[in-house]
């Protein structure tokens, strides 16, 4: 399985925010993160569009979180930029792509596989993953 480049900074775009506060300038965020703005701003009009963050303009404004990380999974980011976990291009918006699609006896197994994926994602929180992250860089915690 391969996650998009907009998935991986999105996730980095939300580690940077880490939890609900003033807002972030976009350029910050961008240099932080080491991403184009155009770039950050693409990424934060999804995670806008579907209530995980929300932006002001003017001098203070920037990015900030609507939610906590705690609320945040890892397979909502997948589903939204890459829509979803599909190991195979059998199922989904695309299953017509394959010519053996109707009558392929490993379809199911694969679309089987790839909820049980997308299942594990959704319950892993963003938040779990920065604390895990952050206790394994501090052997002394």
């Amino acid at each position: 399985m391969h996650l998009s480049t907009n998935t991986r900074y999105a996730v980095r775009l939300l580690f940077e925010l880490r939890e609900p506060g003033p807002p972030v300038p976009t350029a910050r965020l961008a240099e932080r993160i080491g991403i184009p703005l155009k770039t950050v701003e693409r990424i934060h009009a999804v995670l806008r569009q579907n209530g995980m963050t929300d932006g002001t303009v003017g001098v203070r404004g920037g990015i900030f979180l609507l939610q906590p990380l705690t609320a945040i999974s890892l397979g909502q980011i997948v589903t939204l930029f890459d829509e979803g976990v599909k190991l195979a291009v059998c199922h989904g918006d695309k299953a017509n792509e394959c010519p053996m699609w109707n009558a392929c006896s490993v379809s199911s197994a694969w679309n089987g596989i790839s909820k049980l994926v997308q299942s594990a994602l959704d319950g892993i929180s963003l938040w779990s993953i920065l604390r895990e992250s952050s206790e394994a860089a501090c052997p002394f915690g």
